[in-house]
């Protein structure tokens, strides 16, 4: 039975957020275990270097990045690399309108000129028609959710035939962990103790003030991980360990699995690990040119939006206009749970 993700950890995610950002832009104390300002522009730096040189290899493979669509993109500073520095076109999404009305302050700080379209929605209904975006991608965002496989099989629905799903930085099941409370980004000294010996990654868990405020931490077995992106017809994926040992390979290719080394598993079971990989679309690949013409409505499921001044759905008539640079293309009723 799939596992969706319930309304309490949505709204978790946009109160916690709306906190976050105000603390990124430099007001104190608000969350004291999360990064301050200047932790997190670090942060960002490294996130965007790192990702430029994803994407650079990903090019150099002859994949299509534009235009794209970034699930899970808060800031935006992931796509901002794409249309600034590959030229792309395409859309930063997330659930969180702060998070992404913070975006142009963070572009400015980052040095980038360009913003991507900035998109609020569910990653559930994703509000555009089907087989629409060459390259969809996500850091750190499918471990949020209960189970991905559904999360998976919606981003499979927009994503054109021929067309590249990335997705990283998403951690694997860790087998040996008592678990025994959540840490914070700041250790507190006892915690700082038990890392210089060690111990600390093998009794507690990350992510204290996400499940705090009601959002899901979650970790997925190779299992799981199988079973959300079976939906493509070929898979590409590395299997990481947390401290050491090698790099494993996870291949789908014409229905059949190959599964990483026995080495990799057992030190994934023993430290945790991370997944990163790329999901290939069987078909052709025919680009999309104009983007701006691909909405549909988040109420009505496969209404056309038209674009006149604000986008109108031609079937209940309802108008998604944007706000502080983002357009809103939540459903009426989790609009109005989520934002009033």
């Amino acid at each position: 039975m799939v596992r969706l993700q319930p309304f309490s950890s949505k709204f978790g995610e946009v109160k916690f957020r709306k906190k976050l950002v105000k603390q990124h832009l430099g007001k104190e104390g608000l969350i004291p275990q999360e990064p301050d300002k200047k932790e997190i522009l670090n942060i960002l730096r490294q996130r965007v270097s790192a990702t430029e040189n994803i994407f650079k290899k990903l090019d150099k493979k002859g994949i299509s990045l534009s235009p794209f669509l970034e699930i899970g993109a808060e800031k935006g500073q992931r796509s901002m690399v794409l249309v600034n520095n590959f030229k792309a076109k395409g859309f930063a999404s997330d659930l969180s309108f702060e998070s992404l009305a913070s975006a142009s302050k963070f572009a400015r700080i980052l040095g980038f000129k360009k913003l991507p379209y900035l998109l609020c929605c569910d990653a559930y209904h994703l509000p555009f028609a089907d087989e629409t975006f060459p390259f969809i991608f996500c850091f750190e965002t499918l471990h949020h959710f209960p189970d991905p496989t559904p999360i998976v099989k919606e981003i499979y629905r927009v994503l054109a035939p021929g067309g590249f799903f990335y997705w990283g930085e998403e951690p694997l099941k860790q087998t040996f962990n008592l678990g025994l409370w959540r840490r914070g980004y700041h250790l507190n000294t006892f915690e700082k103790l038990l890392k210089l010996v060690g111990i600390l990654p093998f009794i507690s868990k990350i992510g204290k003030t996400e499940v705090t405020h009601g959002i899901l931490e979650e970790e997925f077995s190779l299992k799981t991980w199988k079973e959300a992106l079976s939906v493509f017809e070929k898979v590409e994926a590395t299997i990481k360990p947390v401290f050491f040992g090698p790099n494993s390979s996870f291949i789908r290719k014409q229905n059949a699995w190959k599964n990483p080394g026995i080495v990799t598993r057992v030190l994934t079971a023993l430290q945790g690990g991370g997944i990163e990989g790329l999901g290939v679309k069987k078909g052709r690949l025919i680009v999309k040119k104009d983007i701006e013409r691909v909405f549909i409505c988040p109420d009505c499921g496969q209404a056309t939006l038209k674009k006149e001044a604000v986008l109108v759905c031609l079937n209940c008539k309802r108008n998604f206009g944007p706000k502080n640079g983002v357009l809103m293309l939540l459903s009426l009723k989790l609009q109005k749970k989520l934002y009033g």
